[in-house]
């Protein structure tokens, strides 16, 4: 009897198109992720800027700007990257905009932000249900598949 290491149909609730070769989504799924990663790829952390920027900042700040240690993390301040982003300011990741800071601070700081983990106020939603929500309003149909 042969074993199959993945399953056969396509993991995006509401399809259930095969897939050929191992991965989680059938080629339509997989191609809609690709784009809605590609739209978001200015909002995330792989642009090219971005990752010299951060190096630039770490190399001429070594400590962390609230403790004495190493810093290892370029954090947005005052205002965060999305605050930024939604007010459509120039330049988002220039280096005037960030500071050094280790992992420890980092993370405190960001728990005790707007949307934290620390906020009772949030709503934990896993960045696939976002996509998938996305991807509905894209195709026009409502939570249970059905065409609006």
């Amino acid at each position: 009897m042969a074993v199959t290491l993945y399953h056969t149909t396509c993991r995006t609730p509401g399809c259930s198109a095969e897939r050929h070769k191992p991965g989680f989504h059938c080629l339509t799924c997989y191609q809609i992720r690709l784009i809605t990663y590609d739209e978001l790829a200015d909002f995330n952390y792989d642009t090219k800027h971005w990752k010299l920027t951060r190096a630039r900042v770490l190399r001429t700040a070594h400590s962390c700007a609230l403790c004495p240690a190493i810093a290892k993390v370029a954090d947005h301040h005052p205002k965060s990257r999305r605050e930024l982003w939604a007010m459509d300011a120039k330049n988002i990741d220039d280096a005037s905009r960030l500071r050094a800071l280790c992992k420890s601070c980092h993370s405190k700081y960001t728990a005790t932000q707007q949307g934290g983990f620390a906020d009772p106020k949030r709503k934990t939603r896993s960045r696939a249900d976002i996509e998938y929500e996305r991807w509905q309003r894209e195709r026009g149909t409502d939570s249970h598949g059905n065409t609006r």
